[in-house]
């Protein structure tokens, strides 16, 4: 492969390959002294990041972020999230907070690991969905949020 011999690849080799052209050369012998080759060229593009938004609705009792990344040359395996700067163990494309835990909105950060095992830079940038109107609730006979 690339001018080197793999040892011990009999029926299967599995290498990682660097960003670039490769020749893949295959020569089978018999018994009979016959020899056969076969050369395949493969070109190795570099590994693009994962690309992610973050949303963010609220209700009366709680924030919910939601990730929407996509990975152009794979596929996203991981999402990591970050809580006021601690990293939470929670590897869902979402996450849900209980306003009854903060005060205040917490800091929230995300963070996608794709099939080759790049992360994106946190995204912070939330998206807040404007506030759902007021709904009258007939049984009270008061507006609620």
């Amino acid at each position: 492969m690339s001018g080197k011999v793999l040892e011990d690849a009999r029926r299967y080799a599995r290498v990682s390959l660097d960003e670039g052209s490769h020749d893949i050369v295959v020569r089978g012998f018999t018994d009979y002294g016959e020899t056969a080759e076969q050369v395949e060229t493969i070109e190795v593009v570099a590994n693009k990041p994962p690309t992610c938004e973050m949303s963010l609705s609220e209700s009366s009792t709680s924030w919910r972020y939601r990730s929407d990344c996509n990975d152009t040359d794979g596929r996203v395996q991981d999402y990591e999230w970050t809580l006021n700067g601690e990293v939470i163990g929670l590897t869902s494309y979402g996450l849900s907070i209980s306003k009854g835990q903060f005060e205040q909105k917490p800091e929230v950060q995300l963070r996608s690991l794709d099939d080759s095992g790049d992360y994106l830079e946190p995204v912070t940038k939330s998206q807040s969905y404007p506030p759902r109107p007021p709904r009258w609730h007939r049984a009270s006979g008061v507006f609620c949020a």
